[in-house]
């Protein structure tokens, strides 16, 4: 794992998704070139515009699944 958002509601700077957030943090912090995969226990209805292919829902209740990781690593692979 690179790095995870803050995860804190009520900060200064508000999202209307968790998608916003997440892509605030890829331009912030992410260096060209780069590859992502969102692992969130939310769906992708708040994944921000482009984000939906690269989105993994998990369980909250179990966590990551083994199907779940194999998905992210084939993300990860992709050219």
């Amino acid at each position: 794992m690179i790095g995870c958002t803050p995860g804190e509601w009520g900060d200064e700077e508000t999202f209307d998704t968790r998608g916003q957030e997440i892509q605030r943090w890829l331009e912030d912090n992410a260096v060209e070139p780069y590859r992502f995969v969102i692992i969130d226990d939310f769906s992708t209805i708040e994944a921000a515009s482009g984000q939906e292919d690269f989105w993994i829902t998990v369980n909250p209740h179990c966590g990551i699944s083994k199907k779940d990781a194999n998905r992210a690593i084939q993300l990860l692979n992709q050219q």
